[in-house]
């Protein structure tokens, strides 16, 4: 397939790892300003596009192509095992392609692992040109089309050429729609052409092109030449709409004044100026001449040319056709085949005759010029020659694509056969074949050789064949499945080859290579055609029409022995068909023969790789389906390969003595594969056993320390090192990431559970999230597990002292501050976060969230500190210089003392001249309301020691004596307040709550 780039670019030119630029099948070139043009017809449907693969290409590079746009790309892909180092064929969305410049055109591959894509270079500038010349025919009911206007000087029209017009004719080519330079204007002058390229001062403007005198002379005289033009645009673009031609115009021309009358085309008998294809339904057209005695004779010579001019403007000529006058007066028939009178449809055809006579100079008749209505001619579709009936073997050593004959064909028409694939993966392929007509017979095919790669690559998917001739529109399509199709026919026999290897020593020189075709199901004019064809070099096909004698037995064939030397230490494939009238009763079974020496090795499996390309050891395991078996076998070979005792494919040997196969839809199961040659006495290779394992999402399933202890999904631990363990598809391999990092490979343990574990060492404090990556199918991946690796708990524990004075009397406290000694704050060092207090006796110590410590009862605690990790520190509280008020509210002076003493109060009260030693202070101070009854209590105290003379304070009021009075109803007294004693009982007061 040749690529055709622009000129500024050459693929021997690229850096080694640089990339290619796309290129567009069909696009045109030159175009001048640009690198080339796109026309219309190649945006319908989507613009094909094709990207040769580049270096180092992989699985998962990006690729975006981009149309017009630097930013944003019109296609993208991530290349799959199915594409690495395949070419890329795509379509871009014809609401991409928009009329005028495209600029630029080019894509870019991010690789695996980069971070800065490469760029394909250099970046096309194209030329789209979506509007025909001449715009859309707004008039398909009249011929010609209605945009292509034209004038001839009306002199010429009513009188036409002769003699004395030497200076030629004006053809005045009218301004038409969408007219640009570089246009090429074609002015046929009956068979002949005057070209014209439309110059930038001429856009837009009336064109004179003029026929010269040599031109009309060559077209010679006719009672009607048919004058009429066409328009190609620089992008290739025909005038739109039924007719490509403009309307004709038929000139009278007499320049000797001695030319024959014109011959008559007939149709259905009657002379005819206009040939509908319709009408003619498929007959042959008739061009009649008539002798006459004036101006023929016996024995005359009539060479007749019909000259046909195609609707994109390619000749399509038949004869000279020659008949020898035998009679006069009489007509002379002349057949037109009517393939060749299709081919011209919206065209048309100037036919003359010339008349030979012995010893004088020929004399040429008038020309007769027709056109021709009715549906463009298809071209009818191709061939592969190896297909059986629509499906193609993708395991055979040749592909011959097969153009059929079609009217008008000539030496040096170009045809470009195009294979389009699709994969079973669903990727489409491409690939063109350019042949150029030669010295093919007239009616023989033109034939092509497709790439054997080509073919393979489409196993279990499909082809579309078609071809062009010279650039006009595409022919009728083959549609192939490609896969392995069953012939119908029993193999054929090579007497030379019992084990298919055919050794020219064996052959006969003189003789050949004898074949035997055992199908004997024959009848009288069945035809059987033999087929070799070699790596090297391919005998001519060999059909055999049988007789009366041959049918119904084997038929024998001989080959030639240069088609057997001439594929030494090669293969030759041998085949045949056999068809009745029409009707292709079969293919046979292709033997396939190595050409060479007997001495044969022993087939060896020596890989198995999944669809990633990952080896698989010899009794090793995956989790995939499909795996490639490859090894080494006789050149020019097949090897059978079997899973146990199932026939899993038949393989070719390549040159390299190697070959390899796809084995898909494997059982989770062990598989025993073994390869058994077929040739010799089928040697079998020794066995490759795989195990397929069902495919297991990895899990992590407990995570230890270095002392067996579990540590829970979230929890925390104070070692460094762990050792994760979990589960996954038997003998296949995990990665362990913590977050995204890597921290190893690990197998599979073939224990029957699929367990696996990896320890870890060298963890940093803090955060820990594990997962596991299976490295199999599509790389799932398990769900996470995080550990902490916590910080030690740190906190001071020496033990504190409160000693600070409180008086604890169990109502509401107000908002006033906690006097000193009484409270402490103490709080980790280090740790981890999210700390929890507790107390171990809360009468005497309270803790709060904050870790601040209350003293409340004289006694000692243990504060414990516990962070979010489960460790624990403790420090002991000693708590004293707490009291609580006893209160009584009726007493005399005399029982008061024996009362505070039997209370505890002995010598608890400071001296006069304030007896309470700051009790009611205190109350007053942190307690939210008073207590007590609103009248005079005894403190304890008497003035000058006389009971009758009390000293007194209003626990209400708070209220303190300075001097004695007499008339007090109630007393109080402080005492020690230790841990394990309950708050006296205060009137008007609550008990004791936790309040402080």
């Amino acid at each position: 397939m040749k690529k055709r780039f622009p000129p500024r670019y050459s693929p021997e030119n690229r850096p080694l790892e640089g990339l290619d630029p796309p290129w567009i099948p069909g696009w045109t070139q030159p175009v001048e300003n640009y690198d080339g043009g796109i026309p219309a017809r190649l945006a319908e449907g989507g613009l094909l596009c094709v990207v040769d693969p580049w270096t180092q290409m992989e699985v998962g590079d990006t690729f975006k192509f981009y149309w017009n746009d630097t930013s944003t790309p019109v296609w993208n892909t991530e290349i799959d095992l199915a594409q690495e180092n395949q070419q890329l064929v795509f379509r871009i969305d014809e609401g991409h392609i928009v009329r005028g410049d495209a600029f630029p055109v080019f894509y870019s591959v991010l690789r695996v692992g980069g971070t800065r894509p490469e760029e394909s270079d250099p970046q096309w500038k194209l030329l789209v040109k979506l509007d025909p010349p001449g715009g859309f025919d707004e008039e398909q009911g009249t011929p010609g089309h209605s945009g292509l206007r034209y004038s001839i000087p009306q002199d010429i029209v009513d009188n036409g050429v002769g003699p004395g017009d030497t200076g030629g004719v004006p053809v005045t080519i009218k301004p038409y729609r969408f007219m640009r330079r570089n246009d090429r204007i074609n002015v046929a002058w009956g068979s002949e052409n005057v070209y014209h390229t439309v110059a930038d001062g001429e856009v837009d403007q009336e064109i004179t092109i003029t026929v010269p005198l040599e031109v009309i002379e060559r077209a010679g005289d006719s009672d009607g030449i048919a004058v009429a033009y066409q328009v190609v645009d620089e992008c290739g673009n025909y005038p739109g709409g039924y007719w490509r031609w403009s309307a004709t115009t038929p000139i009278l021309v007499d320049l000797n004044n001695n030319r024959l009358d014109p011959p008559l085309v007939l149709v259905n008998g009657f002379p005819t100026e206009e040939i509908d294809l319709e009408e003619l339904a498929a007959e042959p057209v008739t061009v009649r001449v008539t002798a006459n005695r004036y101006e023929h004779a016996v024995g005359d010579i009539l060479r007749l040319t019909w000259r046909g001019t195609s609707a994109d403007g390619f000749p399509v000529d038949v004869g000279p056709l020659e008949k020898t006058v035998e009679t006069i007066p009489y007509y002379y028939d002349f057949t037109i085949p009517y393939d060749d009178v299709a081919a011209i449809a919206r065209g048309r055809a100037s036919v003359a005759y010339v008349r030979i006579r012995s010893g004088e100079a020929d004399r040429p008749s008038k020309s007769s010029a027709v056109t021709v209505v009715g549906d463009n001619r298809r071209y009818g579709p191709p061939s592969v020659v190896e297909a059986i009936g629509n499906t193609l073997d993708p395991d055979l050593n040749f592909y011959t694509l097969s153009v059929p004959y079609y009217a008008g064909r000539n030496p040096g028409d170009q045809i470009i056969i195009v294979c389009e694939g699709l994969t079973a993966a669903g990727h489409p392929t491409y690939h063109d074949v350019p042949v150029i007509v030669a010295g093919e017979a007239v009616g023989a095919p033109v034939l092509g050789n497709l790439p054997k790669a080509q073919v393979k690559r489409l196993d279990g998917g499909s082809l579309k064949v078609y071809y062009s001739v010279n650039g006009q529109p595409d022919s009728d399509v083959l549609e192939l499945t490609v896969g392995v199709a069953v012939p119908s026919l029993p193999i054929p026999t090579v007497v030379e080859a019992p084990d298919d290897v055919l050794d020219p020593d064996g052959v006969n020189p003189a003789i050949g290579a004898n074949v035997i075709v055992p199908y004997t199901e024959t009848l009288p004019e069945d035809v059987v055609v033999l087929r070799w064809r070699g790596s090297s070099s391919n005998a001519p096909d060999q059909p055999r029409t049988l007789t009366a004698n041959t049918a119904g037995h084997p038929v024998p064939f001989t080959v030639p022995f240069t088609y057997v030397s001439g594929n030494l230490n090669g293969t030759v494939d041998v085949s045949y068909s056999v068809t009745r009238g029409t009707t292709l009763l079969g293919n046979s079974i292709v033997r396939h023969l190595r050409v060479g020496s007997a001495q044969l090795v022993d087939p060896t499996i020596d890989s198995v790789k999944d669809p990633h390309q990952v080896q698989i050891a010899n009794g090793g395991y995956t989790v995939e389906t499909s795996v490639t078996l490859s090894g080494k076998a006789a050149k020019g070979q097949r090897v059978e390969i079997y899973d146990g005792a199932n026939l899993k494919g038949t393989a070719n040997v390549s040159e390299d003595d190697e070959w390899s196969l796809t084995v898909s839809g494997l059982s989770v199961d062990p598989h025993i594969f073994t390869a058994k040659a077929l040739y010799g006495d089928n040697p079998v290779s020794g066995p490759w056993g795989i195990n397929v394992v069902a495919v297991e999402q990895p899990r992590i399933v407990w995570v230890k320390d270095p002392n067996q202890v579990d540590i829970s999904n979230g929890g925390y631990t104070l070692a460094t090192s762990v050792t994760l363990g979990g589960s996954a598809s038997l003998g296949m391999q995990v990665q362990i990431f913590d977050g995204a990092d890597s921290k190893g490979i690990v197998d599979v343990d073939v224990d029957g559970n699929g367990h696996w574990s990896l320890p870890l060492s060298g963890l940093a404090e803090g955060p820990h999230i594990f997962h596991a990556k299976a490295l199999y199918s599509n790389y799932p991946e398990s769900e996470r597990w995080g550990i902490n690796v916590a910080k030690p708990l740190v906190i001071d524990t020496s033990p504190v002292y409160l000693n600070g004075f409180f008086l604890y009397i169990g109502q509401p406290r107000n908002g006033t501050p906690m006097p000193a000694g009484t409270t402490v704050t103490r709080t980790p060092i280090t740790g981890n976060p999210g700390y929890t207090y507790y107390t171990s006796n809360g009468n005497v110590a309270r803790v709060n969230v904050y870790g601040t410590v209350e003293g409340w009862a004289n006694g000692q605690a243990t504060i414990t500190v516990v962070d979010v990790s489960g460790q624990t520190a403790s420090y002991a509280v000693i708590r004293s210089n707490a009291w609580h008020l006893a209160m009584i509210p009726s007493i005399t002076g005399g029982e008061a003392p024996a009362w505070a003493n039997s209370q505890g109060a002995a010598n608890s009260f400071a001296e006069p001249p304030r007896p309470d030693g700051g009790t009611m202070q205190a109350i007053r101070t942190y307690y939210v309301v008073p207590i007590g009854f609103n009248y005079r209590h005894w403190t304890g105290a008497f003035e000058n020691g006389n009971p009758l003379w009390p000293l007194w304070a209003n626990p209400y009021t708070g209220e303190i004596s300075t001097a004695a009075i007499q008339d007090y109803l109630g007393a109080y007294c402080r005492i020690p307040y230790n841990s394990g004693q309950v708050l006296a009982s205060i009137p008007d007061s609550q008990p004791d709550s936790g309040q402080r």
